[in-house]
């Protein structure tokens, strides 16, 4: 993937199913021994079934390269990738994901739907 069709900081883009994306869930849904509960864990998750609702429009809030590492070989080590986060815009959940890399939530094509900005505003005190 070229690094032009990496999002960029404000992209407004809508994440569907099967996207996998990285968020904070109830540890029941992760597998394992953890039925009944209920706290809260980041997990890398697809898009569908019990996480059905995290389809939607997001703004993106932070994109760089991130998230590699050098292991104890040369084999181990992998470097960082273009990583996303992003705000949704109804309920300001945040998830996030890789657009390039070695990496268990990597989306590639994503497609921009619009552009946001953030404005401040200066209040007197």
């Amino acid at each position: 993937m070229k690094n032009d069709n990496f999002l960029k900081l404000g992209d407004v883009i809508h994440v569907t199913k099967g996207h996998k994306v990285q968020t904070k869930v109830p540890k029941h849904f992760t597998g394992g021994t953890h039925k009944g509960d209920f706290s809260l864990v980041e997990s890398v998750v697809t898009v569908d079934g019990d996480f059905e609702y995290l389809r939607g429009s997001y703004i993106v809030i932070e994109a760089t390269m991130a998230g590699g590492a050098i292991g104890s070989t040369v084999d181990s080590s992998y470097p960082d990738g273009w990583r996303v986060t992003c705000e949704s815009v109804k309920d300001r959940r945040e998830i996030s994901f890789y657009q390039s890399g070695c990496f268990n939530c990597v989306n590639e094509e994503i497609n921009v739907i619009g552009k946001a900005e953030r404005v401040w505003t200066i209040v007197p005190n």
